[in-house]
């Protein structure tokens, strides 16, 4: 039965763009080739789709001959229309039917799979096939010019009323926030943070995080280099400004004053509405961490800190590294713009950057992370410092800004406290 009512909609659909071939640049952003159950009909829309991509005129003659079809099945499909076809709404419906056939044969393969070793993996990879059937084949509608102007209009009519003070989210780095407008979501929130190992990376995008979730904003990390809690003793240095080794070995509660501030990070620190996802040891590859992006991201999460992109598992472990990490910016790229989110990806950069000012040429892997990323951050100091330092300048090179301008802001490091902290300057020219 399902067969026959295939046959009937590819036949219509065929007829209907052999007879009128200007639907079918409609038809093609509604269904692909892929819809298709029948060899022939696939074959001769591939053909139809060609010719309409490459401008070339449309006759039965034409496409008889490139699709290797005799004329009168061409001319069977257009007697048998039905009056007032519609083209757009039969590609439509292919499209739910190859969709419900796709899903239907991922959830019997699952089915069939599945068992108590492995229930964690099929449903992950059988909620990526489905995300994946779902977003490969939902039409992509266009957009009169009337509609954005009309929108842009609502948009800076909610702006002027409510006045908001950043149109990102903010960070708690008040130079920063002031560079980039706030930290962005969604078709602006792919978003690197890149260095040379031992600069301070993971501190200043736990400081981002941390500074995030003290203004309302939810999020998650997943730490692939430190346990989560080595990660959540470096947030309380930072909060407390006492040493890892007064809080290690237990003597920041033996004062009094010490002791306060201590109960005082920990409170600030309890209450923030972040999660952490310790995959140091964890078998988890980049499936695992898409799907749990996409489930909590349903679940209200605004971002996420993935630390780092460089040591995140493919699904084929025969990729090469550029083709690795090209793969995963991309899907970090689209989660972002599908679920309104922002995702931090730590990266390291490129040997030769040692000692040097770090430029986006840097960026190890792969140019796909320059490319995919809407804002890059570059964190720069000179590594020849005393031992005996207790602040360290450091540049903040905003290096690419999609939505915004690019530049430099100073920052003061505190090696004793991996802490970082917006240089006087800074903030009396803010």
């Amino acid at each position: 039965m399902t067969n026959v009512a295939n046959k009937n909609y590819e036949d219509c659909l065929l007829g209907s763009m052999i007879l009128d071939p200007s639907v079918i640049n409609d038809v093609m952003i509604t269904v692909t080739s892929g819809a298709f159950v029948f060899g022939r009909n696939k074959q001769i829309f591939e053909v139809l789709t060609d010719l309409a991509s490459h401008g070339q005129p449309i006759d039965m003659l034409t496409v008889s001959d490139k699709a290797h079809v005799e004329m009168k099945t061409l001319a069977a499909l257009t007697d048998n229309l039905p009056f007032g076809f519609n083209a757009v709404a039969y590609a439509e419906k292919l499209n739910k039917m190859y969709m419900a056939r796709e899903t239907k044969k991922n959830l019997i393969a699952a089915a069939e799979q599945i068992c108590d070793e492995n229930v964690v993996e099929v449903v992950s990879q059988l909620d990526s096939n489905l995300n994946t059937i779902t977003t490969q084949n939902t039409a992509v509608k266009p957009t009169s010019q009337k509609e954005l102007v009309m929108r842009v209009m609502e948009m800076m009519q909610e702006a002027q009323k409510t006045k908001p003070e950043l149109l990102g989210m903010k960070t708690g780095f008040n130079k920063l926030d002031s560079m980039l407008d706030g930290l962005p979501k969604g078709d602006q929130g792919d978003i690197v943070i890149a260095a040379r190992p031992s600069i301070g990376k993971t501190s200043f995008a736990s400081q981002i995080a941390t500074g995030l979730a003290s203004n309302g904003h939810k999020g998650a990390v997943f730490e692939f280099e430190m346990s989560s809690d080595a990660l959540l003793m470096r947030e309380l240095c930072i909060e407390t400004g006492i040493a890892p080794y007064f809080i290690k070995h237990g003597l920041a509660l033996e004062t009094h004053s010490m002791m306060q501030r201590v109960q005082g990070g920990m409170q600030r620190l309890f209450d923030l509405p972040l999660e952490y996802y310790d995959v140091t040891n964890a078998k988890t590859d980049m499936t695992w961490i898409e799907n749990k992006i996409r489930q909590l991201a349903k679940e209200g999460v605004e971002f996420f800190v993935v630390d780092h992109i460089g040591l995140i598992k493919h699904e084929d472990p025969k990729l090469p590294d550029y083709a690795r990490i090209s793969d995963i910016s991309a899907r970090f790229q689209k989660l972002c713009r599908k679920y309104n989110i922002a995702i931090i990806q730590l990266v390291q950069v490129n040997r030769v950057a040692e000692g040097e000012r770090p430029t986006l040429a840097h960026l190890k892997g792969s140019g796909a992370i320059e490319e995919n990323a809407d804002i890059v951050m570059m964190l720069h100091r000179d590594r020849a410092q005393s031992p005996e330092d207790t602040v360290i300048k450091t540049d903040i090179i905003v290096a690419k800004n999609r939505n915004g301008s690019c530049g430099t802001i100073k920052f003061d490091f505190f090696p004793k406290f991996t802490k970082f902290s917006e240089a006087e300057e800074e903030k009396e020219a803010a």
